[in-house]
């Protein structure tokens, strides 16, 4: 099994990096989550080639992610739920998290399905590791390959409302190819809620002197974001509706352990570093309670 993930392109093996970061931050127990697919993938598979030369940033900010994403996801699917609504999940980048379909993310009682979508050998090979595993999807499950950054992108519409969450994609997303998603995103359904995360252009600049140490291959750089997210996504029909600083964050489940960063992070936090990793929550469309 380990083969097939080995045979994975440099940034469709991102996913495994995440998933060993997932599994080793529970090991040492300092994330609060729950994700048996990626300890059993770990125990199986062993970890990501990439992993030991990994900046030990890149899993404190998945911690820190992971935390952000699942508790606006709660304020979404509540908001849905107390309006008797019912949506979809669409999960851009999905990697290997199994989280969601399993009912150990905050999936409730408004989703009727989950959608997957991402690169085809990814998906191929999670289809095949998720059989092996032998857990059942809590909920009704798709998984759709498809390259997100293709010119042609399209997906499949929806009259539901949709709850969009892509964690560790925008990053590898220039400016046009990210445009171009958020279109198909509008086409696609009446109402959705986007959550990602995103480095600002200075956090992609400092990653991208060694990328090696974030994206686990050194030809494999960040993308540079545009240059006013906020007006980017407001010319696309997209509000931003919140926005969380992730780097503060980090800073303190980083002081955890170490006196250094327990100092950093008691301290207030200048709009540039605040801005340096941060989640966004944007909104389209009126159906939306």
């Amino acid at each position: 099994m380990r083969s097939t993930l080995e045979a994975l392109s440099p940034l469709e093996r991102t996913a495994w990096n995440d998933a060993t970061c997932r599994a080793t931050l529970l090991a040492q127990g300092r994330a609060s989550m729950i994700d048996t697919f990626a300890i059993w993938l770990h125990d199986t598979c062993g970890p990501s080639p990439a992993s030991a030369k990994l900046d030990a940033s890149v899993a404190i900010g998945i911690a820190a992610r992971h935390q952000a994403v699942d508790g606006l996801a709660r304020q979404v699917l509540n908001r849905l739920e107390a309006a008797g609504m019912s949506c979809e999940i669409w999960l851009m980048g999905a990697g290997l998290d199994m989280g969601w379909a399993m009912g150990e993310r905050p999936a409730g009682n408004a989703v009727e399905t989950i959608r997957e979508f991402d690169l085809p050998g990814l998906i191929a090979a999670k289809s095949q590791l998720s059989e092996r595993f032998g857990a059942s999807p809590k909920h009704s499950l798709t998984r759709n390959a498809v390259d997100l950054a293709d010119p042609s992108l399209s997906l499949p519409p929806t009259e539901r409302p949709v709850l969009v969450i892509a964690e560790g994609l925008f990053d590898h997303l220039s400016e046009e190819p990210r445009g171009r998603l958020l279109a198909a995103l509008a086409r696609a359904t009446p109402a959705a809620v986007l959550l990602a995360d995103g480095l600002s252009r200075s956090g992609v600049k400092f990653d991208n002197r060694r990328p090696e140490r974030f994206t686990g291959d050194n030809q494999l750089p960040f993308a540079e974001p545009p240059e006013n997210l906020s007006a980017f996504h407001e010319r696309l029909g997209w509000s931003t509706r919140g926005e969380i600083a992730l780097f503060p964050e980090m800073a303190r489940i980083m002081g955890e352990r170490n006196f250094f960063w327990r100092g950093i992070s008691a301290l207030p936090f200048p709009a540039a570093l605040r801005r340096l990793y941060a989640l966004y929550h944007l909104e389209i469309g009126d159906a939306l309670p």
